[in-house]
């Protein structure tokens, strides 16, 4: 009674579509020479559909005790109006070498989502999938709710500059947003920054060497309000049913003082030239985000696993720098290369609550579930920090997982010994590195020869440890057909006594535990990939005029050509994000990877 793919593939689908529409209206108004005024309103429109038939000839949610006649359809609709109001007044005045700018603005945003027109059928027969009610067992229509929200902001920014050497640069903007609850809805975010451009004094000017100089800095405070609507509020789910009665239940836990994070941002940075030639700039800076917007878990009284409110604080410094190079350049020639690097650090600052085991700090929070991927937060490390249980391979004798943890004595009580154990959950949680990279780069190379160009552009990630989906779910016993897949990796299952082998002893359900989070679905996540490869060539101007045509280009690129890595999954390549204790970032699933494609393209111009 497991799914047939030939049949999903056959008779299954799920389709989606959908129409977005935009209308701007945008006014200018010169008022003086120096001072305008514009405003731009736009009004939008999404409608969305979606439509999924499950077949009755298809097997894929049937289980023991289920009829193959219990298959269903499916339709949706939703309507997503919007609208944004944007006025700004710009003045910009210069007198002799002082350049003075202003700008004051104000934007106000709605947005009204819609979900609904639901319409569910059962019982539908095999081979139909228009909804009617004389051959369904069950219809239910009642599905929807709304997601209005709104936001608006006042802002000003000035700027100062002396003869483009010395810059000066201001701004302040409030912000507000439904999001929140009343009292916290807006928040206020300045920020400064400053400029020198050193080559322009009179000792640097006309250096051979140093042809361009500028040192610059900023500080301010940034806001983000990244989460959806209403989670201030308590909010009820209509439609579930008690001993065949209709009623409501709670779905959501308020909390009436959920308001902005907030971020600082310090950095400084220096912009150079050498030789004309040589260009590079380097970047110092850290951030605060304090106030982090979490889903933080709550106690099991509540009814609830967690409610969403502001938490802690974290910390990121780091370097970064570019560097683009000119090496060659003649009349026919030329040759660029530029290279860029990212190297950055977090450490969670603070947590709230305290710890019971370190007096004086924040109360660290497990994020993930207990059977599935694990990280911890905690006062002094990085987030997205790996805690779970040390894997320490299969028992080459019986085939039974090993890790490492407490011991038990010959009566079966657990003793303070650590050593390799066979149970899982005798084995002890560990630090296991953290998903976030050491560092990230890239290097792209452009050679062009007349009308002829080939360009080379190749991305790296090094470090971080990432969750494969692929090792936990192959471990998770006889009840999925993956079990018995060969990946083609080299992975090797034990047998029979004396094999060494990368999974354990096959057993039905699988008793030992052994897909349960641990450091065996641990690896590394580095990886230099080939992004893109494009050769171009553009036809010479006398063969254009014979033709009456003013330039003609053709190019064939490739995407995605090739990577490099350990990393034993379809793709290393993942966003790290993490928003609640059931988000856990860097966990990489079964998704399709990157596609490798290759385009041909004609850019012709009359």
């Amino acid at each position: 009674n497991r799914q047939n793919p030939f049949h999903g593939q056959l008779y299954n689908y799920d389709k989606s579509g959908g129409v977005e529409m935009g209308l701007d209206f945008v006014v200018n108004w010169n008022i003086l020479s120096w001072l305008t005024a514009t405003n731009t309103t736009r009004l939008g429109r999404e409608t969305g559909w979606s439509k999924q038939h499950y077949d009755a000839r298809d097997n894929s949610q049937v289980h023991a005790g289920a009829t193959l006649g219990n298959r269903n359809v499916e339709e949706v609709g939703y309507p997503l109006p919007s609208y944004r109001n944007t006025t700004l007044l710009k003045a910009n005045r210069t007198i002799s070498s002082h350049t003075l700018g202003a700008v004051l603005g104000y934007e106000i945003s709605e947005s009204k989502g819609t979900y609904q027109i639901g319409v569910s059928a059962n019982g539908q027969p095999s081979g139909m999938d228009v909804i009617s009610t004389g051959t369904v067992s069950s219809m239910r229509i009642t599905d929807g709710f709304a997601t209005p929200s709104a936001s608006w902001s006042a802002f000003g920014q000035l700027s100062y500059s002396y003869a483009d050497k010395y810059l000066v640069n201001a701004t302040f903007r409030a912000d507000a947003s439904t999001r929140f609850a009343p009292d916290n809805r807006v928040g206020y975010f300045p920020a400064v920054s400053a400029g020198w451009v050193a080559s322009d004094e009179d000792f640097l000017k006309d250096n051979p060497v140093l042809t361009y100089l500028k040192v610059r800095g900023s500080y301010g405070l940034t806001g983000n309000s990244s989460i959806g609507d209403f989670l201030f509020l308590d909010t009820y789910r209509f439609g579930s049913t008690y001993l065949g009665v209709p009623g409501a239940q709670p779905s959501r836990l308020a909390n009436p003082e959920l308001g902005w994070e907030s971020a600082t941002m310090l950095s400084s940075g220096i912009d150079f030239t050498l030789f004309n030639r040589v260009e590079a700039s380097i970047d110092l800076y850290k951030n605060v985000n304090k106030d982090l917007l979490f889903a933080a878990p709550v106690p099991p009284s509540t009814g609830f696993y967690s409610y969403t409110r502001n938490l802690g604080s974290v910390s990121n410094r780091g370097l970064e720098f570019q560097v683009t190079s000119t090496n060659i350049r003649t009349s026919d020639w030329r040759w660029e290369t530029s290279f860029n690097m990212s190297f950055n650090r977090n450490r969670i600052e603070s947590l709230p609550g305290e710890d019971p085991d370190n007096p004086g700090k924040g109360a660290p929070i497990m994020v993930g579930s207990a059977d599935s991927h694990r990280q911890r937060m905690e006062e002094g490390h990085e987030l997205y920090s790996w805690y779970v249980k040390t894997w320490k391979g299969v028992n080459p004798d019986d085939g039974a997982p090993l890790w490492w943890g407490y011991l038990r004595d010959s009566e079966g009580n657990l003793t303070e010994n650590e050593g390799l154990t066979s149970i899982y959950d005798d084995a002890m949680p560990m630090w296991h590195g953290t998903a976030s990279p050491k560092f990230t780069g890239g290097f792209i190379n452009t050679v062009s020869w007349k009308g002829l160009s080939l360009g080379v552009n190749i991305y790296f990630v090094y470090g971080g440890i990432l969750n494969s989906n692929g090792f936990q779910s192959d471990a998770s016993g006889l009840q999925y057909n993956i079990a018995s897949m060969d990946n083609g990796l080299g992975w090797t299952r034990w047998k029979q006594p004396g094999d060494i082998a990368d999974f354990p002893k096959a057993i039905r359900n699988n008793p030992s535990q052994s897909g349960l989070p641990s450091s065996r679905t641990l690896v590394s996540g580095s990886f230099l990939r080939v992004r893109n490869i494009s050769l171009g060539y553009a036809l010479p101007a006398n063969l254009l005029s014979a033709v009456r045509l003013k330039s003609a280009r053709i190019t064939l690129t490739g995407d995605n050509l090739f990577t490099i890595t350990k990393f034993p999954g379809a793709d290393p390549e993942t966003h790290l994000s993490s928003s609640g204790i059931n988000s856990v970032a860097g966990v990489v699933g079964m998704r399709y990877p990157l596609y490798r494609a290759f385009a041909l393209g004609l850019d012709i111009s009359f």
